[in-house]
């Protein structure tokens, strides 16, 4: 009988750790995050799959995780970045952009290339 009520125990502490990362991340946090290297590394510019112009009035811009993007602002800045995050789904591109990059108020959407949605 107690180790019935053990394992559920043990059970039910694995079912917390592993749903931790699941709980939204404050912004406060995304310096820490960048240091742990969470929301991806700076690339060489020809690693580049592809190439998004960031403009001032633009909301957003969506990538797929593992994918390496170089970004390019209206003012003749880039940087290419490797969006191999660990579960973050969106963040403020400021966060991530080199000083004098005009990342302005853009969120960055990472998507999961291994998950499609059929609708169903």
């Amino acid at each position: 009988m107690k180790s019935k009520k053990l394992y559920s125990a043990l059970v039910l502490f694995i079912l917390s750790i592993t749903a931790a990362p699941a709980i939204a991340i404050d912004q406060q946090d995304f310096p820490t995050l960048m240091k742990r290297g969470d929301l991806g590394t700076l690339s060489q510019p020809a690693a580049a799959q592809r190439v998004l112009k960031v403009k001032g009035s633009q909301s957003y811009l969506n990538v797929e995780r593992n994918e390496t993007v170089k970004l390019e602002d209206g003012g003749g800045q880039s940087f290419t970045w490797r969006f191999d995050t660990l579960g973050e789904r969106s963040f403020p591109l400021q966060v991530i952009a080199p000083k004098g990059f005009n990342a302005g108020q853009v969120l960055v959407y990472v998507g999961n290339p291994y998950y499609t949605y059929n609708g169903d």
